[in-house]
């Protein structure tokens, strides 16, 4: 009966750690000292290989607005130290000064590196749209620190540098901001 029980509470504790709900918020500041601007993201990690991972992703500034859906795949999870993501999915970017409003598809490449026996990590995001001649990226390079790393709840911190860029027919933007971010992982 107790090794039932064991097996019972082993696999369901296994099953449960492999669930995971991913929620972040972000709080930018773009490099010319402006802070009229956001990001928040969130997504959903599961277990079952054959589903994709789900992020969502809303930014807004004085420039645009930007919501970014996501379906993702973890191809590496933490293995010798390296995460990788790779998906596609769809955005939709609002352009004020143009009245651009505009459903575009996306690319998504993600990945970490966790520097062994600290709490730093290197990561690296990357959306990029094209649809006809227009054109979209987000390249984003962090450290993280992990400031709590328990059963139930993670804490970090990531502080980085974004280049974001966007080009039509009508205008060419390119802007570079250092963000902080602040994420916790239930």
């Amino acid at each position: 009966m107790r090794k039932i029980l064991l097996l019972i509470f082993t696999l369901s504790w296994t099953f449960a750690s492999m669930m995971t709900l991913r929620g972040s918020l972000g709080a930018n500041m773009a490099l010319d000292g402006k802070t009229s601007n956001y990001a928040i993201h969130g997504q959903f990690m599961h277990f079952i290989p054959m589903l994709p991972n789900i992020r969502i992703e809303k930014s807004k500034d004085t420039f645009r607005e930007d919501l970014d859906a996501i379906f993702f795949y973890n191809i590496l999870d933490e293995t010798f130290f390296l995460s990788l993501d790779l998906g596609i999915g769809a955005k939709i970017k609002k352009v004020s000064s143009i009245k651009y409003d505009e459903k575009m598809p996306t690319i998504f490449l993600g990945t970490k590196i966790d520097l062994p026996l600290s709490n730093l990590s290197l990561k690296t995001r990357t959306i990029a749209t094209q649809k006809d001649k227009d054109v979209s990226h987000k390249a984003e390079i962090m450290v993280e620190y992990k400031v709590m790393d328990n059963l139930f709840v993670d804490f970090v911190v990531d502080v980085g540098y974004r280049d974001e860029y966007f080009s039509n027919k009508d205008i060419n933007k390119k802007r570079d901001i250092m963000f902080f971010e602040f994420n916790f992982t239930i």
